[in-house]
């Protein structure tokens, strides 16, 4: 999951590591040093998702199987049915 998450990261930013150049990766990982505030200007929800990616700890990564489910992943019309269910939830809780 950690290395998809380099990956895809670098899918949504051409020409960036989110651990930034070669010369500095090895230490940037050792050091929890994430370079990937650019992605949050492109996609906060894809910006989560990374992160979660590349947690440190293994346990706290989401599966394969979280990662296909993200909202990030979600089309047009799944994202506008949670929105006014949410919203229905919302008007009907108040």
């Amino acid at each position: 999951i950690f290395s998809l998450g380099c990956i895809f990261y670098s899918t949504l930013v051409p020409g960036s590591h989110p651990f930034g150049e070669w010369y500095e990766r090895e230490a940037n990982i050792v050091h929890n040093r994430l370079m990937i505030d650019a992605l949050e200007e492109i996609s906060p929800c894809a910006h989560q998702l990374v992160r979660a990616m590349l947690s440190r700890e293994p346990q706290l990564r989401p599966t394969a199987l979280q990662i296909c489910e993200h909202p990030f992943f979600w089309t047009p019309q799944k994202k506008l049915s949670f929105l006014c269910e949410f919203s229905d939830r919302l008007e009907t809780d108040v």
